[in-house]
């Protein structure tokens, strides 16, 4: 919107365009009206005096009288003359309105240059504080970058060197989101027996006190071994056990699995937190390969009748790709390149690289059959 004073000058503007188009219309469209009393006399041309022309002048002067405006009537031209009477006046007293709303009007210049100094120095003030917190955030933002570099410098260096699949199957085989369901309840129910050991041999030191039991004085050095006790304690009638039993700790371990699976810490290798070797751990693994083996190579406890080659390997495959039998199905997928072998019988496959008597015992018979055939055959010619 703009100022006042621009306001008054475009109202005056059109207050004049108003006026002057009036005077047009006034004077263009105003009807004739006949003198009374006056006859209309015509002079009579002098003999010979008339122009010798074709007939131009008649055409002209016709065309003179098509061009020029043509009157109102005097109904229609008294009601826009009212019409622009009332636009005319409308415009002077909006002009009138905004003159009498500028400043200054009632008072005087020392006043008005006054006032004009005082809204000076409110503006360097504004400045002054606009400036101040400007200086401010630059602040703020300069500690904020510097704490959130610290922070990135604080972090660990990922180690971004590629590694092998071994390599991964071997450092994935620790972590318990890796693990079968079967391997987590195992790793459960060993840490369960450990602990109700701790606690049989517990109360059995901790009887006469009466004490409650935590788990945290259980892993004491001070605990009495189950050995010493019964070396020592010949004579003890009856002993009262605090806590729960092992077999309710079993099957409260039971409850807790069926719903979700245990709550271990997945930082801590599965060996440190059961106690069971490596091997045992390897054992254990293998036994789960050869059951995920038999899985793949059976449906609904018939072998499956197809074409063994890569591409149908690691489709029926795909749900057994975990951390323990990608070195399995990698293994079945290298047999299959190398020897291009398309087999009527997929578990012939994996009979080349896994026991024949946990896979496919009746295979093996077949063709130790088959061999000994063609040993005879080769004889007889």
């Amino acid at each position: 919107m703009a100022d006042r004073l621009t306001q008054l000058q475009d109202a005056v503007d059109n207050l004049l365009d108003l006026m002057i188009d009036s005077i047009n219309y006034i004077q263009d469209k105003h009807p004739h009206a006949p003198i009374t009393g006056q006859p209309i006399l015509e002079a009579p041309a002098p003999p010979g005096a008339a122009p010798k022309t074709n007939g131009d002048a008649d055409s002209k002067k016709e065309a003179g009288d098509a061009d020029a405006p043509k009157p109102e009537t005097p109904e229609a031209f008294e009601a826009m003359l009212r019409e622009m009477a009332k636009k005319i006046v409308l415009q002077e007293q909006q002009a009138e309105i905004i003159a009498n709303s500028l400043p200054g009007l009632g008072s005087s210049e020392a006043k008005q240059m006054k006032r004009l100094a005082e809204l000076k120095i409110e503006l360097e003030d504004a400045q002054r504080e606009r400036d101040e917190a400007e200086k401010d955030r630059e602040a703020v933002l300069d500690m904020l970058t510097e704490a959130l570099k610290a922070s990135i410098k604080a972090l660990p260096v990922i180690n971004s060197k590629p590694r092998s699949r071994m390599e991964l199957a071997a450092s994935s085989s620790e972590d318990s989101r890796y693990q079968p369901p079967t391997l987590q309840r195992e790793d459960a129910i060993s840490d369960l027996s450990t602990y109700t050991k701790l606690l049989r041999q517990r109360t059995l030191s901790e009887s006469s006190s009466k004490m409650p039991i935590s788990l945290a004085a259980l892993s004491s050095p001070q605990t009495q071994t189950e050995e010493d006790y019964f070396n020592t304690s010949t004579s003890t009638s009856t002993i009262t056990t605090y806590g729960p039993t092992a077999e309710q700790l079993r099957l409260e371990l039971d409850k807790n699995t069926s719903s979700s699976p245990p709550t271990v810490d997945p930082t801590v290798p599965i060996s440190e937190r059961s106690g069971r070797r490596a091997a045992d751990y390897a054992k254990r693994r293998a036994e789960y390969s050869r059951q995920m083996a038999e899985n793949c190579i059976t449906q609904n406890g018939r072998r499956l009748k197809g074409r063994a080659t890569v591409q149908w390997t690691r489709r029926h495959c795909t749900v057994y790709n975990t951390a323990l039998t990608r070195p399995v199905v990698d293994k079945l997928a290298d047999v299959t390149r190398q020897l291009k072998f398309r087999a009527c019988w997929l578990g012939w496959i994996w009979s080349n690289f896994v026991d024949d008597q946990v896979v496919c015992p009746d295979l093996r018979q077949q063709r130790e059959d088959r061999k000994a055939s063609l040993e005879a055959a080769r004889l007889l010619l």
